[in-house]
């Protein structure tokens, strides 16, 4: 049996921005599921793994580093700057493996982008 995320939550002080920035950069889509929580398809389908959207609370800690799977590092880095999000650690290399970059979204989370390229030197 494969453990796959099959969760995550996004915390900030603006979710309606935080909404807009995931739905701009991913593609996601993004729904008012129950007061104060807002509810993320990937789209990927029942084995891809969603999300929630929810207002920080006073001393609330931040999740733990996620990465998102992405064609193109430099595409969403693009994107990414695009929408007010910054470049925390730009486009590396993990020789074999493929490529990631550090990024965080307009309310200070922080997350990873990955692209898979077995030729990466």
């Amino acid at each position: 049996m494969q453990h796959l995320l099959c969760h995550f939550e996004i915390f900030g002080d603006d979710p309606e921005k935080l909404a807009k920035f995931y739905e701009e950069i991913f593609g996601w889509k993004i729904v008012d599921a129950m007061e104060g929580y807002k509810l993320i398809d990937t789209g990927g389908g029942l084995d891809a793994a969603g999300g929630g959207i929810e207002k920080c609370k006073a001393g609330q800690i931040r999740p733990p580093l996620n990465y998102f799977l992405v064609e193109s590092i430099k595409d969403h880095v693009d994107k990414i700057k695009r929408a007010r999000g910054k470049i925390i650690k730009d486009k590396s290399t993990v020789p074999g493996y493929g490529y990631f970059a550090i990024v965080e979204d307009p309310c200070g989370n922080v997350f990873g982008i990955w692209e898979t390229e077995r030729e990466a030197k």
